[in-house]
């Protein structure tokens, strides 16, 4: 039997108890940390402090109210209280600004939503049934709810670019694209990863695909970019079909948001597209060997059976995957952040 900690934490209680106590009132965080990003508090504070009274007047809402929200943020450090009720950034309360590379307040303003918390309100359930819990909620899929909730996919598809955007330097820095004539980006999104491929790689030409919703966004971002001669950009359903002609397939946080009968299915289109000398790569975080601790991927494999009934997978399983589709691992290239590149090469089909 362990013994408990004694020894006075925060508030005179033992340190464990206090930090199962605040983790337990996380939620609540998330929702203050939701108002700020909703609100664009962050982006009012880059010209320097501003008073509690100035920023309700221009965001429209309640002056003690607010004060009392950005109070509780300044406790945590975002934003810090520098007297006489202003408020002023700190370098946590930075990244909710719109524009700043690697912004989390499209992330916050998801995840605060009821498209997320009211799911994971279901969570019990979706443990004692297996049902994905955001179908029981809302009695349709995330995509299908996408595509009836304009605003809630605006603010999803500006969270993933942000997201690809931070990320993408390092996996143009860990693989070399230059062999390539044509890479072929799969769900795409905005763009983000093949400007940054596109940039780097001036002789290589590029296709961007996505779901309707998002490729006019894309060929926005990628005419500002200066790259629309070098880029094709078009819809496209990889449950459906895959494009050919591709040196290079890239496919980026594509597969955790599909069960594994999907993911197979995308895979397998995938090889369908693909000639004998092109190759594939599947980026994707991994999750650890059983008993290794890893707060970022194993919260994030639950957020996938609540949101989308989909998962997040080891490396063995995604090698499953692969050879199940018609592809050899070859070799798995880590990024120094949580994406790893599956490097995967077509097998020829054996001959009767």
């Amino acid at each position: 039997m362990t013994s408990m900690q004694t020894s006075p934490g925060q508030g005179g209680q033992p340190p464990n108890r206090a930090q199962l106590q605040e983790l337990i009132g996380s939620m609540r965080v998330t929702q203050l940390i939701y108002v700020a990003a909703s609100l664009g508090i962050a982006d009012q504070l880059t010209e320097g402090p501003k008073s509690i009274a100035e920023l309700a007047s221009t965001v429209s809402v309640d002056t003690n109210a607010l004060y009392r929200v950005l109070r509780a943020l300044a406790s945590h450090g975002i934003f810090a209280e520098t007297g006489d009720c202003h408020f002023a950034l700190t370098p946590q309360a930075e990244f909710l600004r719109e524009d700043v590379p690697g912004s989390l307040r499209a992330w916050a303003m998801m995840l605060g939503s009821e498209s997320c918390w009211k799911p994971w309100g279901e969570l019990l359930e979706c443990v004692k049934t297996g049902e994905t819990a955001f179908n029981r909620v809302f009695r349709m899929g995330r995509w299908e709810y996408l595509a009836a909730h304009p605003d809630a996919a605006e603010t999803f598809n500006r969270m993933s670019a942000s997201n690809t955007e931070g990320r993408a330097t390092p996996i143009v820095e860990a693989y070399d694209f230059s062999a390539a004539s044509t890479v072929i980006d799969l769900g795409g999104g905005r763009g983000g990863l093949m400007a940054a491929i596109l940039t780097r790689h001036p002789d290589v030409t590029g296709v961007l695909t996505d779901l309707p919703a998002v490729v006019a966004e894309a060929q926005a971002f990628i005419d500002t970019q200066g790259l629309g001669d070098r880029c094709e950009v078009f819809a496209c359903d990889l449950l459906e079909s895959v494009p050919q002609g591709g040196d290079i397939y890239v496919m980026k946080s594509v597969l955790h948001g599909l069960n594994d009968e999907q993911a197979v299915a995308v895979l397998k289109h995938c090889r369908a597209a693909m000639t004998a000398s092109a190759t594939l790569l599947v980026i994707e975080a991994v999750l650890p060997p059983h008993g290794s601790p890893s707060p970022l991927i194993t919260m994030l494999d639950v957020h996938r059976m609540v949101i989308n009934g989909s998962r997040e997978r080891s490396q063995e399983e995604l090698r499953a995957f692969l050879e199940a589709s018609g592809f050899h691992l070859h070799r798995v290239i880590p990024t120094g952040t949580q994406d790893n590149i599956f490097e995967a090469l077509p097998v020829e089909p054996r001959r009767s």
